[in-house]
């Protein structure tokens, strides 16, 4: 077994969605009470950043939160049970950046490969996208997910228009048989999950609602390329904000500040990440910014000589605590 433990990616968990479960990478959205009058005590949104060159030991790319490789938008679809034995699927989308693409199924992923009790159907009108991992050779060519049926239930998706689609789902008694290579159904669907684009033609801003019981809940991303800031809003309240800026005087160091809504005041985290030749690092946290200033720090194996580059290679804990990480090579994964 290999024991590597993969380069650091920093991530947290979003608000659950009634069905849909909305996952955010790095920025966590938490919804609360009395948002309202909290948010006059948030800082004024950067003005637009001057372009002060890239980092050196990126190839001179310039580092913002939209190549970091964190997903800002970040959501997925539960979809019930998926096999005999009770495992659970879901369909889901990351983003690290809002694209045209962003407002269609076309890049919706599975977390599992359909077997058994679970037909997955995929569109023959979608586009074609190959998907690779960064930095690894090849890859596959897949196609956009239309249908799944499974144990729990079964699921569609309907493509509205350019800028948005429904992920709608029913029981297994409204289904019927197929038609064209797709299963029919009847009656209405007991929860719909709509993804849209709010203010086309600008792509800036991603809206997912998942309406249930007569119960509707709203969720917002929005980007500003200008301050390289993004923000989240839960049925119309900012619930985060987040900016991004490029140390003025080290164009290889990008300080992201980060103010979550918890219990009608505001939170401030504060992270460091770093340009390496691989990409982007997160090299220090700083917590409750304003408060208690925990701080956790974050080291990486720098050598491309090593066997464990680009890895995670210690975490400093708030308390001091030093936590080292792939200190026993296994000789199945060094490269060669």
């Amino acid at each position: 077994m290999k024991t590597n433990t993969r380069r650091f990616v920093y991530t947290q968990f979003l608000p659950t969605l009634v069905i849909a479960v909305l996952i955010a990478v790095a920025i966590v959205f938490t919804a609360s009470t009395g948002a309202t009058s909290a948010s006059n005590d948030l800082p004024a949104t950067s003005a637009q950043i001057s372009d002060r060159g890239g980092c050196r030991a990126w190839g001179g790319r310039r580092l913002r939160s939209t190549n970091a490789g964190v997903m800002p938008v970040q959501y997925s679809v539960g979809l019930g049970r998926i096999s005999a034995d009770g495992q659970t699927g879901r369909i889901s989308l990351a983003e690290d950046i809002i694209t045209a693409n962003s407002y269609t199924p076309d890049v919706l992923a599975l977390s599992f490969f359909p077997k058994g009790p679970t037909e997955l159907i995929r569109d023959p009108s979608r586009p074609q996208r190959v998907i690779a991992d960064p930095g690894e050779k090849g890859g596959y060519t897949s196609q956009s997910i239309k249908q799944v049926k499974g144990p729990d239930g079964f699921m569609d998706i309907v493509v509205l228009n350019e800028w948005g689609y429904e992920i709608r789902f029913y029981h297994l008694d409204q289904v019927r048989p197929k038609r064209n290579g797709f299963y029919r159904v009847v009656g209405e669907p007991y929860s719909v999950t709509s993804v849209r684009n709010p203010n086309p033609p600008k792509i800036d801003s991603i809206e997912i609602t998942t309406t249930k019981n007569g119960r509707a809940e709203k969720s917002e991303w929005k980007y500003d390329e200008a301050s390289d800031t993004w923000y989240f809003f839960l049925d119309g309240v900012e619930s985060t904000r987040k900016l991004s800026q490029v140390s003025a005087t080290d164009p290889c160091e990008r300080i992201e500040t980060r103010f979550d809504l918890e219990g009608g005041s505001w939170v401030k985290t504060i992270k460091t990440f770093r340009g390496f030749p691989w990409g982007q690092e997160i090299v220090q946290k700083i917590e409750d910014a304003d408060g208690q200033a925990r701080v956790t720090k974050y080291k990486y194996f720098d050598d491309p000589n090593n066997p464990h580059y680009t890895y995670l290679k210690t975490t400093i804990h708030p308390d001091g605590t030093i936590e080292r990480h792939n200190r026993r090579p296994d000789p199945s994964d060094i490269k060669p």
